[in-house]
């Protein structure tokens, strides 16, 4: 999309998005799709959990309560890392971003309100106050793999030789917006933060541009189950570890003491991961759904986690969690209920890699 676009998109089908009311679709989930697959896509993120931290002891709390190194995070930098329970179990998946005045935490969408208890709940002695940004602040994410090409042809920038996991203020539109350069495993991805006042006109300047589509939910869903990446309730929370979850590239070994990290360690060491995360293929005519037992000669090997149509190919693709002893790359399973229809194992993901 290097010319201006014909579309005329406009919002189509609203459905309620974690109390959010967003699109399920602009032009079809197709189009959409296939868009953050191979060019640029802008989508209203705003559903996403934003909370401000200050205090001096703010980095050194979420550094002793969760997986990752972020004691030591610079100035406009970001880490991703994990809130953990003191099973080893995931609490939230949140990226922690460092700017001049404050600590920026986003967390899973409707998580905003369990974190900040869970901060609170560890803080004694320590500065640190906490305030939820969602609601008073929007937030739009730009998608794919020319995503920052564009935004940069747009403002007249150089993202493109912006660090990963960096932020920065810029100019768009006459508007001061803050972006956070935040890659999604091997997928492109730019937040804006925004005030509510300034949504209609970044939103309307990054689509007059004609480099990018927007995306609805729908699209958004697809490219979020074909891509591995993991929706709390559905793929990460306290039925889970961050083993079993794949988040291995979140979890720094040679850190100090966090909370869960001996069952980590120890689940680690000893290889004692019972069930991982798999990308499914699955040869169905039916509505899968959410919670489908796999089997393997007939067997329980596991269960669906989510399921959604690849719209480009027509085919229903999903993520699961499968017994380790079962999840190898080619495995054919089995759905109980559904006789005729087999889901195969296409990948075991780590969202930001194998780590060390």
């Amino acid at each position: 999309m290097n010319q201006k676009n014909s579309y005329d998109p406009q919002p189509q089908n609203m459905t309620n998005h974690f109390g959010w009311e967003i699109p399920r679709c602009y032009l079809d989930p197709k189009t959409e799709f296939i868009a953050a697959q191979t060019d640029a896509v802008v989508h209203n993120s705003s559903y996403v959990g934003r909370l401000k931290a200050t205090g001096p002891d703010t980095l050194d709390l979420i550094n002793r309560m969760s997986t990752n190194q972020v004691l030591n995070l610079g100035h406009d930098r970001c880490a991703h890392t994990i809130l953990t329970t003191n099973r080893g179990r995931i609490l939230d998946l949140i990226h922690v971003i460092n700017t001049d005045e404050s600590i920026l935490v986003l967390t899973s969408p409707g998580e905003q309100l369990n974190v900040i208890n869970w901060l609170d709940k560890y803080t004694i002695m320590e500065e640190i106050t906490v305030e939820d940004l969602t609601t008073s602040t929007r937030m739009i994410t730009l998608i794919g793999p020319n995503c920052i090409l564009n935004l940069d042809s747009l403002i007249g920038s150089n993202l493109q030789s912006l660090e990963p996991y960096s932020t920065q203020l810029v100019n768009i539109s006459d508007e001061i917006v803050r972006i956070i350069k935040k890659p999604l495993g091997d997928i492109q991805t730019v937040d804006l933060i925004i005030e509510p006042q300034q949504l209609d006109k970044i939103w309307d300047t990054i689509l007059d541009s004609g480099t990018f589509l927007p995306m609805g939910i729908d699209a958004y869903e697809s490219f979020r189950v074909e891509h591995a990446i993991p929706g709390h309730s559905s793929e990460m929370g306290e039925s889970y570890n961050p083993l079993e979850t794949g988040l291995i590239g979140s979890i720094d070994f040679h850190k100090g003491c966090y909370i869960g990290q001996e069952v980590i360690a120890r689940l680690d060491s000893y290889k004692k991961i019972q069930k991982h995360l798999v990308t499914l293929s699955i040869q169905s005519d039916h509505d899968i759904p959410a919670g489908a037992d796999l089997l393997c000669d007939g067997q329980y090997a596991g269960k669906v986690t989510s399921v959604a149509l690849n719209p480009s190919t027509n085919r229903l693709v999903g993520l699961g969690y499968i017994n380790t002893a079962n999840a190898q790359i080619g495995t054919k399973l089995g759905l109980d209920g559904y006789d005729s229809d087999t889901a195969e194992i296409t990948g075991l993901p780590q969202l930001f890699g194998a780590g060390e």
